[in-house]
């Protein structure tokens, strides 16, 4: 069962689950339901859902802040966090650029061996502003979208 709460992505979760039951056998049915439902549900157990889409941001370039929702103890998963708390608490001991990348590599190749996460799409949007606006870049750094405060008229 994969729980969905988005209305913009109907199309591409049916797709999703035809070529994964072609690919496995394995039947995927996709149930809708608002976000506050789901957020009600998360704590049940044994959950009524087996996958569920989440969305996972980050605007600044803090690798702690990318995975902490994957250690909430509350949150929407059953996987075994053992190691990745094990990698967090040692990429939050350490300053060294190579290490923290090498410790967020083991970090992914451990939730990639728990199969935790199926990353399905970035999601991305048109923006628009009004004529006149100077200034605006975007991109820049890691966020993903201009900053108002930048902005000259």
């Amino acid at each position: 069962m994969f729980y969905n709460n988005r209305d913009d992505n109907e199309e591409q979760l049916k797709e999703l689950a035809t070529d994964f039951k072609k690919r496995t056998g394995v039947p995927l049915n996709i149930a809708k339901y608002p976000a506050d439902k789901i957020a009600a549900i998360k704590r049940q157990r044994p959950r009524p859902f087996n996958l569920i889409v989440i969305v996972i941001d980050a605007v600044t370039p803090n690798y702690e802040a990318f995975f902490d929702p994957f250690l909430d103890v509350s949150g929407y998963h059953d996987f075994d966090t053992t190691v990745l708390r094990e990698l967090r608490e040692k990429l939050g001991k350490t300053e060294s650029p190579e290490l923290k990348l090498a410790i967020v590599e083991m970090m992914i190749a451990d939730l990639e061996r728990q199969k935790a996460v199926l990353p399905l799409y970035q999601m991305r949007g048109r923006l628009y502003y009004p004529k006149g606006i100077k200034n605006i870049e975007v991109g820049r750094g890691f966020l993903q979208y201009p900053e108002v405060a930048d902005f000259r008229w």
